[in-house]
C-alpha cells in the first residue's frame, strides 16, 4: 500500500498529508501546523488517526486487525514470562531460607557458652557460680 500522498485526519490537528512512513513511524504535515508530526505506525492509526480514503482505509482496518492479534498474543507471552520469573524467585527465595535454616542449626550445635559467673576454672575451690556451671 502507498500511503505518502494520502489526506488523514487527527482529532486535534485536523487534515494533513502523509509525508513519509516506514514499519515503525508514520510523518504527518498538517494544515494548520508548521512542522510534521511523527507518529507509531500502525498504533496511531488505531486511535486517533484516520485515512480519509475509504478504500486504504478498509485495507489498513484488516492490517490492523492482525496487528492486534500479535500484539494480544506478545503481551499474553510477556505475562507468562513475567510469571515464569516470580515464580523462580519465589523458588530461590524459599531455598536460600531452608539454606540459612540448615546454617543456622548446624551453627547452633557447636555453640559454647561462657557462663558470666564462673571464674573459668583459676581457682580450685569452686567451679561456676557457688560451684555449679
Amino acid at each position: 500500500m502507498e500511503f505518502i500522498g494520502e489526506l488523514i485526519t487527527h482529532k486535534v490537528f485536523g487534515v494533513g498529508k502523509i509525508t513519509e512512513l516506514n514499519e515503525s513511524c508514520i510523518k504527518i504535515k498538517f494544515n494548520d501546523i508548521e512542522e510534521e508530526k511523527d507518529f507509531i505506525y500502525p498504533d496511531a492509526l488505531d486511535s486517533y488517526l484516520e485515512l480519509t480514503n475509504k478504500v486504504l482505509s478498509k485495507q489498513v482496518e484488516s492490517e490492523l486487525a492482525d496487528y492486534r492479534l500479535k500484539k494480544a498474543e506478545r503481551i499474553k507471552r510477556e505475562g507468562l514470562k513475567k510469571e515464569a520469573l516470580r515464580s523462580e524467585k519465589a523458588r530461590l527465595e524459599k531455598s536460600k531460607t531452608r539454606a540459612k535454616k540448615a546454617v543456622i542449626k548446624d551453627f547452633d550445635s557447636n555453640i559454647v557458652y561462657k557462663c558470666n559467673y564462673c571464674d573459668g576454672g583459676s581457682t580450685n575451690g569452686s567451679m561456676g557460680y557457688k560451684g555449679v556451671c
